[in-house]
């Protein structure tokens, strides 16, 4: 691993990062761009996606786009969609086990503000099996009536051109009309506006430790 650089140049000094979906597709959507960012400056990412709601070529396409983001370790579970309340010790022993492996010091995870019922259990098991991480809720726009976005993460131009490459491995979800280039390119920058920058992502900080 590369010598990590100041504050400006490695998000707040990030060494080993875990991205974790409620459903494959979710972080790349979300945070693609600061995990290519991430990688790009030098630091460990692991993916995880819970469930690949019962689709098997998801399994292929996480692969395909965690490989393309250039994510070092990744990895899906079968968890049932729509059941993530039901089943939330089970989540919740899962990342348990994920820290014993890992010290992680960053925790991506959907935003608590996300209406998916799956999506709300993510962030509070990651609180609980955390503690000594920081932990960082992504956006995911189509999902989200309400948010509190705290944390700014410029990213360049080729940073968002691997989070759109990462998202098109995705084929079999290529219907969703939020899928398209242009909708993830102008998010984008609509949020670098926010903060004078070119592009950037949105994230709600959920704890930070420094």
């Amino acid at each position: 691993m590369q010598e990590l650089k100041t504050f400006k140049t490695i998000i707040n000094g990030f060494k080993h990062v875990l991205a974790l979906s409620a459903h494959t597709d979710d972080a790349e959507y979300g945070a693609g761009g600061t995990i290519a960012r991430l990688i790009k400056e030098g630091c460990f990412v692991r993916m995880i996606a819970f469930s690949w709601c019962e689709n098997r070529a998801l399994i292929d396409e996480f692969a395909k786009s965690c490989k393309t983001l250039g994510v070092q370790s990744y990895q899906v579970f079968d968890q049932e969609r729509r059941k993530f309340q039901r089943d939330r010790q089970n989540i919740l022993d899962i990342l348990i086990n994920e820290k014993k492996k890992e010290d992680f010091d960053l925790i991506l995870v959907p935003s608590r503000f996300d209406t998916h019922q799956d999506h709300k259990v993510i962030a509070p098991e990651a609180f609980r099996a955390f503690r000594e991480a920081s932990i960082w809720g992504y956006e995911l726009s189509h999902n989200i009536m309400l948010a509190h976005n705290l944390c700014y993460v410029t990213l360049t131009r080729e940073n968002v051109q691997m989070k759109i490459s990462a998202i098109r491995c995705y084929e079999s979800q290529a219907w969703r009309p939020y899928f398209t280039n242009d909708i993830v390119s102008n998010l984008a920058q609509l949020r670098g506006a926010q903060v004078s920058a070119k592009y950037a992502e949105v994230f709600e900080v959920i704890k930070q430790v420094v």
